[in-house]
């Protein structure tokens, strides 16, 4: 077995991942690349970033014109690839290092001595499959059939085990992770910024629509808003469904009433999108699939070509089913989203929503796609935290109501100072977070990254971007995703064993091991394993917390059926701690599963707490605009919030699972009696 490394730059990466080929300028027949033969172990340098990435392995033997329309013909000596489960970018400098080269060698063909220190570094080790190099193995499982003498002792050997095995994770988590399509080229803050600016002033013109649509039917004056910078027009073909539905019941709505609701609806179409990614196939009651075939989610978008991703990675388009789930919430008479829209308006809105939401998509990547070729193949450097001018001030946190600091508290402040706002004299874009969090995220950054930015050149434009993000969102915790307290977690995890969380984000996270729902392209750089959709832990003890209800919510399930389905139900222990809002109907299709081991619902409801707990303010696509009549009904951000639902936690288990964290009454009491202290 040998090893290469093929060249390719920011222009060309991109092309090269997503057909799979490698390729060589005319010629290369006569260079070292022609020795490529299939099965030998290949990376891919990137000489615009000056990084490395690997492991991928040969296909075919290299040749002349494999894929005659790559790259328009320019490098006609190729070699087809397939990338292993899990790809490593590390700084070529850190490579030359590994290998013992100088700064700046050129790399092509590799010897089987520089090939052995990079599959044993610590950079690449990880990802190198056990049945190709002797790793640390991971302690086993006791099998179905064996007496677990100290099942607790079982449990935290598998939460606290670490190792250098390809499947570890932190905690000792073991899981497989599924090869990700995220682009590798960050998105630049000017975009987050942009796509922040459209989101948030469409909120206030669809809530100015709806409430004049609201007025008319009840036959009152549309009211004006005094800041408003343009005069609202509604369709032709929503005028004539108000004049057919003049009959119908519409209660009349405050204007901070149908803006909070629309934000909500968008929230809960942002879940939904997020959730469909990818398609995958039929299962049953109990998650079973067919044998044949790869069952976990396939990557990619039914609207790419060749993969390429022609989206932005937020505002996902074509979503299966969106149009008549955003129809259904603005229909609903109860819940944070609750509108009552008649009928035949809300297909109408929820046709328009949709439309509004991929028009706001196209722009933002197209903002995206701007600044990728103005930076050229310096797009990364240009993106550094000191090219791009951002610095960190520090200042007292303030209290709920605005009125003084809150002594001992701190904000740290992310101020982007571009140069045209310098030569201007106009303030600086700015982000903010507690001290607390942003050390907390400073160090994880560092662990996380130490490979592909050891110079932490670029942490605090990524928690920019990062903060950008998390202010699209409302309330998702206000609305239904349960905060587990602390006391509650410590139980959780003694009793059941769980070390890892499926639904958090760096701003939140409480146990070191995580899955991200959203944002995982930058989620990456703090610490995420990802989507929770894309992970398929392999034994383990998880704490399940979703974010969302609807049809997520049974895409979730089906997909932890499917990790169950798949499971070493002899030799590996499985356990899902899910924690939902209820009643739900989704319970009768969770009740019909043979791993449903146990249902308990919470007698007490337990406090939530908000999602901005990462700063003092609230996010600000949720601020209401100035000069409202109601402004009273702005939405507070401090706080905690008594839920008025009943929550369930439920426990799905494979049956080695279920031997080690088995739900008796005893341990199920602790946990109910330790909610019941909070």
């Amino acid at each position: 077995m040998n090893a290469f490394v093929f060249h390719c730059n920011s222009h060309t990466r991109e092309e090269c991942l997503e057909r799979g080929l490698f390729g060589c300028p005319s010629g290369g027949q006569y260079g070292p690349h022609s020795k490529a033969k299939k099965g030998d172990l290949l990376f891919l340098a990137d000489f615009s970033a000056w990084t490395v990435t690997g492991i991928f392995t040969a296909k075919t033997d290299a040749g002349l014109n494999l894929d005659k329309i790559a790259w328009n013909g320019r490098f006609p000596w190729q070699i087809k690839v397939e990338a292993w489960n899990e790809l490593r970018t590390v700084h070529i400098d850190k490579v030359n290092e590994i290998i013992g080269l100088a700064s700046g060698s050129k790399l092509n063909m590799l010897t089987k001595d520089q090939l052995a220190q990079l599959v044993m570094s610590k950079e690449f080790g990880p990802c190198v499959p056990p049945h190709l190099f002797k790793v640390k193995n991971v302690p086993q499982t006791p099998s179905a059939g064996q007496q677990i003498p100290d099942r607790s002792k079982y449990a935290q050997q598998n939460s606290r085990s670490g190792g250098g095995s390809s499947a570890l994770g932190m905690n000792g988590i073991k899981y497989t992770r599924i090869p990700s399509t995220l682009s590798s080229t960050d998105e630049h803050p000017a975009t987050a910024m942009h796509r922040l600016k459209l989101v948030t002033s469409w909120f206030d013109t669809m809530a100015s629509e709806l409430l004049m649509m609201n007025e008319l039917i009840n036959n009152k004056k549309p009211s004006s808003k005094k800041d408003s910078k343009e005069k609202i027009v509604l369709d032709e073909t929503i005028i004539k469904a108000l004049r057919s539905c003049q009959e119908d019941s519409w209660p009349l709505m405050s204007y901070s009433h149908v803006r909070r609701a629309i934000a909500d609806v968008f929230d809960q179409w942002l879940m939904l999108a997020h959730a469909s990614v990818g398609q995958r196939t039929k299962t049953g009651n109990d998650g079973d699939t067919s044998t044949n075939g790869n069952w976990t989610r396939q990557q990619g978008r039914a609207n790419s070509s060749q993969g390429k991703v022609k989206e932005d990675v937020v505002l996902l388009v074509d979503v299966p089913g969106a149009t008549s789930f955003v129809q259904q919430l603005l229909e609903a008479s109860s819940g944070t989203s609750a509108m009552s829209l008649p009928n035949s308006l809300a297909e109408l809105v929820a046709s328009k929503f949709v439309r509004e939401i991929e028009y706001i998509s196209s722009e933002v990547r197209k903002t995206q796609f701007s600044l990728m070729k103005i930076g050229g193949d310096s797009y990364m450097n240009s993106i550094e935290d000191k090219a791009l001018g951002m610095k960190v001030s520090e200042t007292e946190a303030k209290s709920p109501n605005g009125e003084g600091d809150v002594p001992g508290r701190k904000i740290i402040k992310i101020e982007w100072h571009t140069k045209s706002s310098i030569a201007q004299g106009r303030p600086p874009q700015v982000q903010k977070i507690y001290k607390t969090h942003f050390d907390v995220l400073e160090r994880s950054y560092k662990k996380q990254t130490s490979s592909d930015d050891p110079a932490v050149s670029h942490f605090l434009t990524r928690l920019f971007v990062l903060l950008c993000r998390h202010e699209l969102l409302g309330d998702v915790k206000h609305r239904c995703q349960a905060t587990i307290p602390t006391i509650v977690q410590n139980v959780m995890t003694t009793q059941f064993g769980v070390a890892h969380e499926c639904f958090a984000s760096p701003l939140s996270n409480s146990l070191a091991s995580f899955n991200t729902f959203l944002f995982s392209d930058v989620c990456k750089f703090f610490g995420s394993l990802g989507s929770f959709f894309d992970f398929v832990p392999m034994e383990g003890s998880y704490l399940v917390n979703p974010p969302f209800v609807g049809p997520s919510l049974k895409q979730m399930f089906d997909h932890i059926f499917r990790v169950l389905q798949h499971s070493n139900n002899d030799k590996s222990a499985l356990s899902f701690l899910v924690v939902i809002r209820g009643p739900n109907p989704i319970l009768n299709h969770v009740k019909r599963s043979h791993f449903c081991r146990r249902i308990v619902a919470l007698e007490d409801s337990p406090k939530y707490a908000l999602n901005t707990l990462h700063k003092d303010t609230v996010s600000a696509s949720r601020k209401q605009p100035k000069n409202n009549p109601d402004d009273s009904n702005v939405v507070d951000c401090s706080g905690a919030w008594t839920s008025s639902f009943a929550y369930y936690i439920i426990w799905l288990q494979n049956d080695f699972g279920h031997d080690v964290w088995s739900p008796s009454d005893e341990k199920i009491s602790l946990v109910t009696q330790s909610y019941a202290q909070v």
